[in-house]
């Protein structure tokens, strides 16, 4: 990004950068629930509902490695045709208590919009 700005003639530290996009993650976070979008409901009846959990260590430009994870939700028919699927991810700072805490929250919720 910084290099990108100088070509243009503007200039901006990498700290700023740095600090400027740990922010906007932050912000990020803390709107979540109103910045989720809602997948359209199937057209289809759900009969099977799939999670799945996944996660890498990643080593990050300039910093130490990091664990990321990746939550799917899918929904089938009884065909077995997919019907939509929902994804979260995150990057940790620490542990997966928060990230555990949101895609338990996400799967209960999308369960229970469909009792059958």
């Amino acid at each position: 990004m910084a290099r990108g700005l100088a070509k243009h003639g503007l200039s901006l530290s990498i700290s700023f950068i740095q600090q400027t996009a740990q922010r906007v993650v932050q912000i990020a976070v803390q709107k979540t629930d109103l910045w989720q979008p809602h997948a359209p409901e199937p057209e289809s009846s759900v009969a099977i509902l799939v999670t799945g959990l996944d996660s890498t260590t990643l080593l990050l430009r300039e910093e130490d490695y990091k664990e990321a994870l990746c939550g799917t939700i899918a929904l089938y028919d009884r065909q077995g045709q997919r019907l939509s699927t929902t994804y979260l991810g995150a990057m940790l700072e620490a542990g997966k208590a928060t990230f555990t805490h949101r895609f338990t929250a996400l799967i209960i919720a999308t369960a229970g919009a469909r009792p059958r």
